[in-house]
């Protein structure tokens, strides 16, 4: 009981007070969120998931239950060609059989030279959306590969694109809906920098 005491009044315990009542304002304005904002029955949890990053599948397997939908890498262009390399998790694969979330996979530009070096590969990307037989094999290439791996849809992940708003990049962006969105499939865009404005 003295050591009790004695632990009260020492700094740490009188910090520690300090920390629960700030935990209990912390609960305080999350409860106060919840009833602003009620949970959105259109929300979608999606969950990001890198193999390559140590602690990703350990991550997954804590989360997993609570997600909606997984959007993992695993489509990259092949280098002078109109189809995909593909490079899927197994792990990730095996995990979702017990689970069966809807998985969406990156397509990206980016090329491993040899797990240290690489380079994005946008003149690839170009002469794919310039020419309409290279556009539509890609875009086939995608769907096979989308039905062989039973995956809902893409992430489209071209990096240094020089013009978004080219006619032939528009005419590929609606080319791969118009092929994917009849087959059920979810077509997404990441967007940064300047060309998002």
């Amino acid at each position: 009981k003295e050591d009790l005491e004695y632990i009260k009044k020492t700094r740490k315990f009188k910090a520690f007070k300090i920390d629960t009542e700030t935990l209990a304002e912390l609960r305080h304005n999350l409860r106060l969120h919840r009833l602003k904002q009620p949970n959105n029955e259109n929300r979608i949890n999606a969950g990001f998931y890198l193999a390559w990053e140590p602690q990703a599948y350990t991550s997954l397997v804590d989360h997993i239950a609570r997600l909606d939908m997984i959007v993992s890498e695993g489509f990259v262009i092949t280098p002078n060609a109109d189809t995909l390399t593909v490079h899927i998790d197994t792990g990730l694969v095996n995990l979702n059989r017990r689970y069966n979330k809807p998985i969406l996979i990156s397509i990206a530009n980016y090329i491993n030279v040899d797990n240290v070096n690489g380079y994005m590969d946008s003149k690839d990307v170009v002469r794919i959306v310039k020419n309409k037989k290279s556009r539509t094999a890609f875009i086939n290439s995608i769907v096979s590969n989308l039905i062989k791996y039973n995956f809902q849809g893409i992430n489209l992940e071209f990096d240094d694109v020089p013009d978004r708003n080219d006619p032939d990049y528009i005419a590929f962006e609606k080319e791969l809906y118009t092929k994917l969105h009849p087959q059920k499939f979810r077509s997404e865009e990441r967007r940064v920098g300047k060309e998002c404005r």
